[in-house]
Formats: C-alpha cells, sequence, structure tokens
C-alpha cells in the first residue's frame, strides 16, 4: 500500500522516496486555517510490515514532533495505532487546549482514509 494515499487530498508532496527506509525524508505542504504550512520529517526507525517512526525536521508549527505507526495483523485484518509526541514549545496548556483537539480532528480524517486503503488492498 501507498501510504501517501492514506494523507488528506490537500497534501501537496514536495519530496518523498519511493520506499521508506531509515533516514528517508518526506517533505509536503498543506492548508491550516487558509495557510499553507510546511512539513519536512525523517524516518528514523523502520521495520517493514511492523513500524515506522518519523520525526519533525523543520521548526514549525511544531517545536517537537514524533510519529510512530504500527501495524498488527490480526488474522486478515491490521490494525494501525498512531503514537504521538509533540509539543509546540509554549507549554502543556497550549499543547492540551490547542494541539491535542487538532491532532484528534487531523487524524480522524486519516483514520478513516486508511480504513478504506486497507480494506481495497
Amino acid at each position: 500500500m501507498d501510504l501517501k494515499n492514506t494523507f488528506l487530498p490537500s497534501v501537496k508532496w514536495i519530496h518523498t522516496e519511493e520506499n521508506w527506509d531509515n533516514g528517508s525524508i518526506i517533505e509536503f505542504k498543506f492548508r491550516f486555517l487558509s495557510i499553507w504550512l510546511y512539513w519536512k520529517a525523517e524516518i528514523i526507525e523502520y521495520h517493514p510490515n511492523k513500524l515506522f517512526t518519523d520525526v519533525l525536521r523543520s521548526s514549525f508549527p511544531y517545536k517537537y514532533f514524533r510519529h510512530s505507526h504500527l501495524f498488527e495483523s490480526q488474522g486478515k485484518k491490521t490494525i494501525y495505532t498512531d503514537k504521538i509526541e509533540f509539543s509546540f514549545g509554549l507549554g502543556n496548556l497550549i499543547d492540551k487546549v490547542v494541539g491535542i483537539p487538532i491532532l484528534e480532528s487531523t487524524f480522524r480524517q486519516r483514520h478513516i482514509r486508511m480504513k478504506h486503503a486497507f480494506n481495497n488492498q
């Protein structure tokens, strides 16, 4: 499965390698509240069909962002789990009040796309 297809259609890809592995760089931009944001991440851990972890290498909008993607086979199904660690660098209150709702909304939409992609393999 091409994981690029699980991103929202508004994502504009700048750079990605055809096959992701340790050290692969992923670059794209996306709109948030009518503002284009740039995202550059590096894959720092990669285990095919099990997990990969990427970390943000651009400095905005997050000061720190680490995202692990976990895939677990259960019979004919695949269970996908996101594990995200992040900080805007503006304190825990801002992370909780602003960051968590943004991530929940974003990933709710992405999980719908992922479910569709997995079911149509």
